[in-house]
């Protein structure tokens, strides 16, 4: 595997979601994926690891054909929870909404490493977090789009109580959060998403009243939900022993939440000696050393660019202590200053405005 390739896991259900899309306009699918590395016969089987730059091709392609903007928002529209798999089988018999986002969390992974989920607690709102272990790229907008809108379907599936309103749901979801700016179709994604859109928000998620987080769901089935949460574990297994040591080894980076953990800590996460790890990483071409400062500059550039984060912020969870040592690396880099590169990011935003 190439070094500076970041490769992502995803569901082919999700391909053939955007191609039906492509269909739809009489779009050519066949040379639609091969944009991307792909032919039409492997939609119907377990993709491999895609690189993430030819997944984002797939869907700048996929809007330029379609001619539509709100793809992401169509596409997450159909994902129902009937498509999660086993992990919508799971969320389906939750016996609260609490215990379907804690499931979401642990085994999101199972449909899709693009994004991971966190929970967190703000006052009397719960807050399910969607974050953004690798750089999404131009893919950006329409990945957080669909996923934020197949995770409301998740949880409204089987709400208590509370029917529709009209215009808005009254379901439990009260807010969804962007971490970017409004679209021109912003009017249409409030119709579509049914409830109140936050834009150009510090985080991207769903908020639910903390009141209703624990109110028994009716189609609660105890027993069904151990089953399939076992059945969750299970697959999720299955998929670790599957991935590339290389792949292993950046999701592990990705999801530390306070800088980036070393060759020891990383190498016992995976229950392998320090020279096993070496040297796996040696046969698929790379080693730890080039892997995290590939995602340190990957990271360190998408954070600047995104405006949310200082500097100094910005190389703490990048893992230096020494904010001149950041500096240092970053120059090396993109050969700029991480401030000017910030200015230089903000002056083509303007530009393309």
């Amino acid at each position: 595997m190439p070094k500076h390739i970041q490769t992502i896991q995803l569901q082919s259900l999700y391909i053939r979601q955007i191609a039906e899309h492509v269909a739809a306009v009489g779009g050519d699918v066949a040379q639609w994926l091969a944009r991307g590395g792909l032919r039409p016969a492997q939609l119907e089987l377990d993709l491999p690891e895609l690189p993430m730059d030819a997944f984002a091709r797939l869907v700048e392609g996929a809007i330029a054909i379609t001619k539509e903007p709100a793809l992401g928002l169509l596409v997450g529209d159909r994902l129902r929870i009937n498509t999660l798999g086993v992990l919508g089988f799971a969320a389906m018999s939750g016996g609260s909404l609490r215990q379907v986002i804690e499931l979401l969390v642990r085994y999101i992974g199972l449909r899709t490493s693009l994004v991971s989920l966190a929970v967190q607690v703000h006052r009397h709102e719960l807050r399910l977090v969607v974050l953004e272990p690798i750089a999404l790229g131009s893919a950006r907008r329409s990945v957080l789009e669909a996923v934020l809108l197949a995770l409301k379907h998740a949880l409204e599936f089987n709400r208590v109580g509370h029917g529709m309103s009209s215009g808005l749901s009254s379901g439990p979801v009260s807010r969804v959060a962007f971490a970017m700016p409004a679209p021109a179709y912003a009017d249409f994604a409030r119709q579509l998403v049914g409830c109140e859109l936050a834009w150009s928000s510090s985080w991207s998620g769903l908020v639910l009243p903390i009141a209703r987080a624990d109110e028994a769901l009716s189609a609660a089935d105890a027993s069904a939900y151990a089953q399939a949460e076992q059945l969750c574990e299970r697959e999720r297994l299955r998929l670790a022993s599957q991935q590339s040591t290389t792949a292993r080894v950046q999701r592990l980076l990705l999801e530390s939440s306070a800088g980036l953990p070393g060759l020891p800590l990383v190498a016992r996460q995976l229950h392998l000696g320090q020279r096993t790890l070496h040297r796996r990483l040696l046969e698929e071409g790379t080693s730890f050393r080039q892997i995290t400062e590939d995602l340190r500059r990957s990271l360190a550039s998408e954070h600047l660019q995104r405006g949310q984060l200082t500097v100094q912020e910005v190389a703490y969870l990048l893992g230096y202590t020494d904010l001149a040592n950041f500096r240092r690396a970053f120059r090396r880099w993109q050969g700029m200053s991480p401030s000017d590169y910030r200015a230089a990011c903000a002056d083509v935003s303007k530009t393309r405005d």
